[in-house]
């Protein structure tokens, strides 16, 4: 089958049923597909090692890759400047072509045309990573690659990752083709840079450089987890599940608060203002 990999191992089934993302719901309906009813009383670990047990079909491992594959972390964004102006006929075209390679590799590709004079092409593809365990060797993703029209100049927006990268590349490439010539980029990027005073400068000039908004030196940042909500007996089932997940998954952080003043003239990020 197109896209699978190869059978996994029973320990790989036993720690994949122990993961947080695979939740309590999704638990019972993987038993109930075995004609098998679970309490919710009975431990995580001791389903996982009974259902290890069985023998298991590419369905079973289809199932668990579709929850534990899911990209559930949102990524950063970073932006590339394209120092000239171009027609927007021709961003379009480039576009398209953009996505027929993409889609010829596997990718679901769409492309919306915003009200702000920009398109966005949205694509959707599968991320393949062989040094994970077997059930994340495969994530589904979805990326949104913004091409912003300004008087001049366009600005390429994207999330910040190897794979999206090489199509923005892909792209430019494809634009300076279209053009029949080369096309000056400005892109930031502070990955090579070491010195920390010169990045504590950067965003420090960054920050005071926005026109418009008055700066305020928080001192006290208090965060905390809210307390659940009292259920109806109705709920009681619900409640059970929350809290048996809760003990059995591990724990989170219920509060956290940060005191300080004049971090930038601390030793660590000294530097001239």
């Amino acid at each position: 089958m197109k896209g699978s990999l190869y059978s996994v191992s029973d320990k790989a089934m036993f720690d994949a049923i122990n993961q947080s993302k695979v939740t309590n719901s999704e638990l019972k309906d993987i038993f109930l597909s075995r004609g098998i009813i679970v309490s919710h009383e009975t431990k995580r670990e001791k389903l996982a090692r009974y259902f290890s047990l069985f023998p298991h079909s590419y369905q079973d491992y289809k199932r668990l890759a579709d929850i534990l594959g899911a990209n559930t972390r949102r990524e950063k964004n970073t932006s590339t400047t394209v120092n000239r102006i171009v027609d927007k006929d021709i961003i379009e075209t480039v576009a398209a072509g953009l996505v027929s390679d993409l889609e010829h590799f596997g990718a679901t590709c769409t492309i919306e045309e915003s009200e702000m004079n920009s398109i966005s092409i949205k694509v959707e593809y599968r991320e393949f990573n062989y040094s994970n365990s077997e059930f994340k060797q495969i994530s589904n993703k979805e990326a949104v690659i913004s091409i912003e029209i300004n008087e001049e100049n366009l600005i390429i927006r994207h999330p910040q990752n190897k794979t999206v990268e090489e199509w923005k590349s892909l792209y430019i490439s494809k634009l300076e083709s279209e053009l029949e010539e080369e096309v000056e980029t400005t892109n930031i990027n502070l990955s090579n840079t070491t010195d920390h005073e010169v990045v504590t400068r950067f965003f420090n000039e960054l920050i005071n450089g926005i026109d418009g908004y008055k700066l305020y030196d928080v001192t006290d940042v208090y965060v905390y987890h809210p307390e659940e909500k009292h259920l109806d007996e109705d709920e009681d089932e619900d409640e059970d599940e929350n809290d048996f997940e809760n003990l059995e998954l591990g724990t989170h952080i219920s509060k956290a608060s940060l005191k300080g003043q004049n971090v930038l003239r601390s030793e660590e990020c000294s530097c001239p203002r």
